[in-house]
């Protein structure tokens, strides 16, 4: 999929899922989506705070490149 229409931030998260499930077999939750490391490499910057790591996740979802089962600790697939 051509990701065209996500801001930088978007991509960022985006290609974290898919590095995090390839080298974990699972996806990110919140908190390691924050801290922006795979298998001890930083891939993208650490926040502080999960507000944002959520806005970028639902805008995600809302333009169908994700899916998020709610209430369930990392339930979120690629679409």
């Amino acid at each position: 999929m051509d990701k065209a229409g996500l801001t930088k931030r978007q991509k960022e998260i985006y290609d974290y899922f898919r590095l995090y499930h390839k080298a974990n077999g699972s996806f990110p939750s919140v908190r390691e989506i924050c801290q922006g490391r795979v298998e001890g490499q930083q891939l993208m910057k650490e926040r502080s705070g999960t507000s944002s790591v959520h806005y970028n996740l639902h805008t995600l979802e809302s333009r169908g490149w994700i899916k998020i089962e709610p209430g369930q600790a990392r339930a979120i697939t690629i679409l």
